[in-house]
């Protein structure tokens, strides 16, 4: 019996029509951004499974009018790295950038990144292990020449775990989301009523073989 209908939302790069549970957070984090006149960071925290790295590519889908930067910090935490992936991003193409200095990178970057740009960090806390800078750098942005950013920081940490005080002073007004774990009815309707994703009948017969009940 098939269970999953539609392998493909299981996919690192799927992002589904409707985000269950999160409508209100979205729409506050949706409104900041585009409410904004100057550079925004924010601070979306929660433990794993509670939707953080999906919440950052729905971003880049409810707001086509900024062009969308997405790192992932666990695989990519130095600041070198960072901004060598921005840069290939907002140029398009990879390059090689081995015999520049990181200072005169980061002058490239903000030199290319356009006016409305929407940087996301996913796994943020991961930053702690390089004592990085990146942050501090990307949220005065304006204050060194670059273009108003909309950075948005994932993370199962509070900042002040994983980013030094001056980066936080550094940062402004911020403002901070805190994601709760799924409710056991938003989980039956994010399996219910997904575009597909699963046969609720084929799931609880499943449920039931291997003695689970509903």
């Amino acid at each position: 019996m098939k269970v999953i209908s539609n392998p493909t939302v299981f996919s690192q790069e799927y992002v589904p029509e409707r985000f269950i549970g999160r409508e209100d957070h979205i729409s506050r984090i949706v409104n900041i951004i585009k409410l904004s006149e100057t550079s925004s960071t924010l601070i979306i925290r929660g433990n794993p499974g509670t939707g953080k790295t999906l919440l950052g590519k729905y971003l880049f889908r409810r707001l086509p009018e900024f062009r969308g930067f997405y790192v992932n910090c666990y695989v990519t935490s130095t600041d070198r790295g960072i901004v060598t992936q921005l840069l290939n991003e907002a140029a398009g193409k990879s390059s090689d950038y081995g015999n520049i200095p990181s200072e005169t990178l980061f002058k490239t970057l903000l030199k290319r990144l356009p006016q409305r740009a929407l940087i996301i960090l996913d796994e943020a806390h991961s930053l702690k292990r390089t004592r990085t800078q990146v942050v501090y750098l990307l949220s005065r942005s304006s204050e060194l020449g670059g273009p108003n950013l909309n950075l948005v920081l994932l993370t199962i940490e509070e900042p002040e775990m994983f980013l030094d005080s001056s980066t936080i002073s550094g940062l402004g007004k911020y403002n901070r989301v805190t994601l709760q774990e799924y409710s056991r009815e938003e989980l039956f309707e994010i399996i219910s009523i997904g575009p597909g994703q699963v046969s609720m009948k084929a799931l609880t017969q499943q449920m039931h073989w291997r003695g689970y009940h509903t």
